[in-house]
């Protein structure tokens, strides 16, 4: 993993992951936007909330995708759509 550092020193991971079996059928092709702008509600909310609890959140933009796709053992119908590292903020 490109960011391995900042992996590894996180409390915790999040990976949001498309699953196109579970939209296509009720939304067709607009089912993987409305994944997109999903992803993008869950990690603004996602900072809000840890904001209030003193946590920090760090979006991660470069990954190895096949990497990641290959760690979360996704198949040929699930898509990583972003990924986030959470933890203490550091006070300096």
């Amino acid at each position: 993993l490109i960011n391995q550092d900042l992996f590894t020193q996180s409390a915790f991971s999040v990976y949001l992951v498309y699953n196109a079996n579970a939209s296509i059928p009720k939304y067709g092709s607009d089912g993987y936007l409305f994944a997109c702008i999903e992803s993008g509600i869950i990690t603004a909310t996602l900072n809000m909330v840890a904001e209030t609890l003193n946590l920090g959140v760090c979006s991660v933009g470069h990954m190895k995708f096949e990497d990641i796709q290959q760690f979360l053992c996704l198949d040929n119908h699930q898509v990583f759509l972003h990924g986030l590292e959470v933890g203490l903020k550091i006070n300096e």
